[in-house]
C-alpha cells in the first residue's frame, strides 16, 4: 500500500526584501485618512471621433482629472507613507499606512465602478494599494483584524477586476495594456491575501502579454494607437516588468519566457527614447513628442527593478539624471525599493 504525502504549498512572497523596523518611539503625526471613495465613474480622455483613441479631448481630460483626483491623491500619499517606512524603518509610518488602508477597507472603497473607464482603471489603483500593503509585511504589533479586513478587501477588488475583464473577452482592452495593469493589481492582491488563484490570473495576464510581443519587440495592439504608439509601449511595458518581478519573488522566471520576449520589448522601448523612427514607420504617423524632451520619471520607474536584475551601463546613464524614479501605480519610489544595494539583496533573495 503506497502512502501519498501531501506537499504544502509555500505562501506567496512579497517582492520586497525583509524589513527590520527600528525600535523605540518616534514622533510622527499620522494625517487623517482621506474620505474613502466608494463609487467612481470616470470617462475616457480621448476624442470619440478618433478611432485610434490617440487625440485628447481637453474638456474630457479635465472631467476625468476632476473625477479621479481624490483617488489619485489618496494613492500617492499612501505609497509615500509605505515608502517612508521602507526607507527609514520607522513603524510610525507603517502604522499610518496600515490605518489608511484599513479605513478604506472598512468603507469597501472602490467597490462601485460605474463606468467602462473606471472598471478598466481599477487595475492601476489596485496595484498601488496592494504594493503599498506588501511594503508593510514586517510591521511590528498585532494587526490581525486590520490585516484580515484589508486582505479581504483587496481580494474583492481583484475579483471584480477579473470578472470585468473576463466579461469582455473580445475587447482589445482585455488583451492590451489594461489587461497587464489589471493583472499586476490582481497578482499583487493575490500575494497580499495569499490567494494563489488571484496570483495565477496575474501571471496569466503576463503570459498573454508576452505572447503578443513580436520578433522586433513591438506589441501589435499598442501599435494601433497611432501617434501614441510609442507612448503606449512605455505604458504597457511597466506592468509586465513588475509582474515578472512578482513572479521572480515566487520562483517563476518570467523574464526567460518565450525566449526572453520581455527583453525585446524593453530594448525596443528604450531605443525609442532617442529616436521614434521605428514607431513612426510601424504606426504610419509621426509620434507625439515627449514633454520636456523625454518621458516623465513615472514612465521610466520600471527600469529600476529591470536594471537591478540586468545591468546596462548605457541605459543607466540615460536615467541617472531623472532619479529618483517613482510611479504610484508601481508602489512608489522604485529607486528606493529596487535600486542600488536594496535591489541587489532583492535579486539574490528572489531566485
Amino acid at each position: 500500500m503506497s502512502i501519498v504525502v501531501a506537499q504544502s504549498v509555500p505562501p506567496l512572497r512579497s517582492p520586497y526584501p525583509q524589513q527590520m523596523p527600528v525600535s523605540g518611539q518616534h514622533a510622527f503625526a499620522c494625517p487623517v485618512t482621506p474620505t474613502p471613495i466608494v463609487q467612481l465613474a470616470t470617462n475616457s480622455i480621448y476624442s470619440a471621433a478618433d478611432p485610434k483613441r490617440a487625440t485628447i479631448n481637453p474638456a474630457a481630460r479635465q472631467r476625468y482629472l476632476a473625477k479621479i483626483a481624490p483617488v489619485r491623491s489618496y494613492a500617492k500619499q499612501l505609497v509615500k507613507l509605505a515608502n517612508n517606512y521602507r526607507q527609514h524603518a520607522l513603524p510610525a509610518f507603517g502604522h499610518c499606512a496600515l490605518r489608511w488602508l484599513n479605513d478604506w477597507a472598512v468603507a469597501d472603497a472602490l467597490s462601485q465602478m460605474d463606468s467602462l473607464q473606471a472598471n478598466l482603471g481599477r487595475g492601476p489603483l489596485l496595484s498601488s494599494l496592494a504594493l503599498s500593503y506588501l511594503q508593510l509585511n514586517e510591521l511590528p504589533g498585532d494587526h490581525t483584524a486590520e490585516r484580515v479586513r484589508i486582505e479581504n478587501w483587496l481580494a474583492r477588488l481583484a475579483t471584480d477586476s477579473i470578472n470585468f475583464i473576463e466579461s469582455r473577452p473580445n475587447a482589445p482592452s482585455s488583451s492590451a495594456n489594461h489587461r497587464y495593469w489589471n493583472g499586476l493589481g490582481v497578482a499583487a492582491a493575490g500575494i497580499a491575501a495569499n490567494r494563489r488563484d488571484l496570483f495565477d490570473w496575474g501571471m496569466d495576464s503576463y503570459r498573454l502579454g508576452i505572447e503578443q510581443i513580436e520578433v522586433d519587440g513591438a506589441l501589435p495592439l499598442e501599435l494601433k494607437r497611432g501617434k501614441r504608439a510609442r507612448d503606449y509601449h512605455f505604458y504597457a511595458v511597466a506592468p509586465l516588468v513588475m509582474l515578472a518581478e512578482l513572479g521572480a519573488a515566487n520562483q517563476l522566471d518570467l523574464y526567460a519566457a518565450r525566449d526572453g520576449a520581455l527583453h525585446r520589448l524593453v530594448q525596443r522601448v528604450i531605443e525609442s527614447l532617442q529616436d521614434a523612427a521605428y514607431f513612426e514607420t510601424r504606426a504610419g504617423v509621426k509620434q507625439v513628442d515627449f514633454p520636456e524632451g523625454g518621458p516623465p520619471p513615472n514612465r521610466l520607474a520600471w527600469l529600476e527593478p529591470y536594471l537591478a536584475r540586468f545591468p546596462n551601463t548605457a541605459w543607466e546613464q540615460q536615467i541617472a539624471s531623472r532619479r529618483p524614479l517613482a510611479a504610484t501605480k508601481l508602489g512608489g519610489n522604485l529607486t528606493l525599493l529596487f535600486g542600488s544595494e536594496v535591489a541587489t539583496v532583492q535579486v539574490q533573495g528572489a531566485r
